[in-house]
């Protein structure tokens, strides 16, 4: 079972990081007419579609507040919020909020230790030239790396002890058999945001998209990766 499948069983709200998270949730969930919040199709030039029990997708650099919000609004339904390790970073200070308001927010990082927005374009059409998007790069790191190996410096935060500093259950999901028994673990937390950090392929590529400046009908599709 995947996150999105997993994450979608029961849960009216979504609020979702820009492009990788929310390109996933897009693929992964189709929204009820009338219900939606723009942000998501806006980002990625996509439509609505119907016929399923999402209520709304909240998206783009308020994701996490939008969940707060969210769970405030809504005491009686539960909020999973799905962020990016770098977007997530962004505001990751309002875990203190979502505590001391006893919010049951799910709080989803999915950690490929890159900016991976940037990432992809800088692999997709700057020839793998990556330039400040890895999360683990140090300043003794070769200057020009473009590809993840053993010898990487361990990543930084770690998310897992970042939740625990704030007194909230973190979790760390590396296979895809944890998925589930992840979820149970933070639906038992009703007083509480449960932190759960998804480690995915480092150079993941989300698609379609659509290059900047560029037409609907210009939208890459597919995209075959170069070995290095």
């Amino acid at each position: 079972m995947t996150i999105v499948e997993k994450v979608g069983k029961g849960v009216p709200f979504l609020a979702c990081d820009a492009f990788d998270a929310a390109g996933g949730v897009a693929h992964g969930f189709s929204t009820r007419e009338g219900g939606v919040s723009e942000g998501i199709y806006a980002s990625l030039n996509l439509g609505p579609n119907r016929g399923d029990e999402r209520e709304h997708v909240l998206e783009n650099y308020r994701r996490f507040t939008a969940a707060i919000g969210a769970q405030l609004g809504r005491p009686d339904k539960r909020v999973v919020c799905i962020s990016g390790d770098g977007g997530f970073q962004m505001n990751e200070q309002e875990l203190a909020t979502a505590v001391c308001e006893e919010l049951p927010v799910v709080i989803c990082i999915l950690n490929n230790s890159y900016l991976g927005n940037v990432r992809q374009w800088q692999e997709m059409f700057y020839g793998g030239r990556y330039s400040c998007t890895c999360l683990k790069k140090r300043r003794s790191c070769a200057q020009w790396c473009s590809s993840p190996s053993a010898q990487c410096p361990p990543y930084i935060p770690d998310f897992v002890k970042l939740a625990e500093s704030y007194g909230i259950e973190g979790i760390r999901v590396e296979k895809r058999e944890d998925v589930a028994p992840a979820f149970a673990r933070a639906r038992a937390n009703t007083k509480a945001p449960t932190l759960i950090e998804f480690v995915i392929d480092r150079e993941l590529d989300i698609l379609p998209m659509v290059p900047g400046g560029n037409a609907l009908s210009d939208m890459v599709t597919e995209y075959k990766k170069e070995r290095k």
